[in-house]
């Protein structure tokens, strides 16, 4: 990867920057709030109904590639 590891570090210090000024601002402080609140709910109705990806036939997968 070009620039390896100084870009991963850049990226990592941009979501930093930007979950920093989420919380700065009141009108986004509640983004902070809700989406990891909503993550969880997803994780646990996941694994409460057990979904598991459906078996595609292959022929379809043949055919798509």
């Amino acid at each position: 990867m070009w620039l390896y590891p100084v870009s991963s570090y850049l990226a990592l210090a941009f979501l930093v920057l930007v979950v920093g000024l989420m919380a700065y601002f009141p009108d986004t402080r509640v983004a902070l709030y809700v989406g990891p609140a909503f993550l969880v709910l997803l994780t646990v109705l996941f694994y409460v109904f057990k979904l598991q990806p459906t078996n595609v036939s292959q022929g379809a997968v043949r055919s798509a590639s």
